[in-house]
């Protein structure tokens, strides 16, 4: 079963509307004045027919623009928060990026407590793949772009910081872990005489996405601890029933000793 996506509008396409003055022909001295009179009554007033009209069109587009980004923006917040993280049992914290470090040996805690940490670092991957996947986390001049060899549209990033594709890694690796390949990530950016460029998608969410839920620790390795998560979908107006998926969810640790993103799928 299907679920719809909801895009993102990019921008709102106008129709221009034309406008003719029509009038009467008419005769003798006086009626060449008259006529000139009415042929600028019924001009001026087409046109400003025309122009409220064509205000009204834009004015309407722009709220039908404006109100499907809102309800995509609400939908995408919706979506990642909804991939809620309980409150902390003492048993794990985030570092200032959101990946978690265990207060205790993963040995010494319970299947409930590591699901408590990875609870937290799903939700972590869920903001992280949406900031670097769907949109851009970086400042980008969106005039200025290059295309590839599907012709899209790339924008340059102008953030100082990034100047490369290793910077951009530098920055999802603080999150997911660099024992797992990352070839997304050169799929979204190009690097071409000294700057970065970003392929902004900003695509809209799974509308009827509910939350996500670690239901089970599946494996332990000691270095890597495997969970399932399930995806919870409402139903819709049209009589399909809420539905769930299960996929894996994986925690590895990383030399430094925090645990980092695995394996993952982003639920939306």
């Amino acid at each position: 079963m299907k679920k719809a996506l909801l895009a993102i509008v990019f921008s709102a396409m106008l129709c221009g509307l034309c406008s003719c003055g029509n009038s009467s022909k008419v005769t003798g001295s006086d009626a060449s004045v008259k006529e000139v009179k009415a042929e600028t009554t019924s001009t001026a007033e087409t046109e400003t027919t025309d122009s409220t009209s064509e205000t009204e069109s834009k004015e309407t587009d722009s709220t039908s623009a404006d109100t499907e980004t809102t309800a995509t923006a609400a939908a995408v917040t919706s979506a990642a928060d909804n991939a809620s993280t309980p409150a902390s049992s003492g048993n794990y914290s985030t570092d200032s990026n959101g990946a978690v470090v265990l207060n205790t040996p993963a040995a010494e805690q319970s299947d409930e407590e590591l699901m408590a940490a990875a609870q937290a670092l799903f939700q972590t991957a869920c903001q992280t793949a949406w900031r670097f996947s769907v949109g851009c986390p970086y400042a980008y001049d969106s005039e200025t772009y290059i295309t590839n060899d599907y012709d899209w549209h790339y924008y340059l990033i102008t953030d100082p910081a990034i100047t490369s594709i290793a910077d951009v890694k530098a920055d999802f690796h603080t999150v997911f872990s660099e024992k797992y390949p990352d070839n997304n990530i050169d799929e979204l950016y190009i690097e071409k005489d000294g700057k970065v460029y970003a392929l902004d998608g900003q695509r809209g969410s799974n509308i009827f996405y509910s939350k996500s839920e670690i239901i089970s620790l599946d494996s332990n390795t000691g270095d890597e601890m495997t969970f399932t998560v399930r995806n919870y979908y409402n139903g819709d107006d049209w009589g399909e029933e809420s539905s769930t998926d299960d996929r894996p969810f994986s925690m590895v640790k990383d030399s430094d000793g925090t645990w980092r993103v695995g394996t993952f799928n982003l639920p939306y």
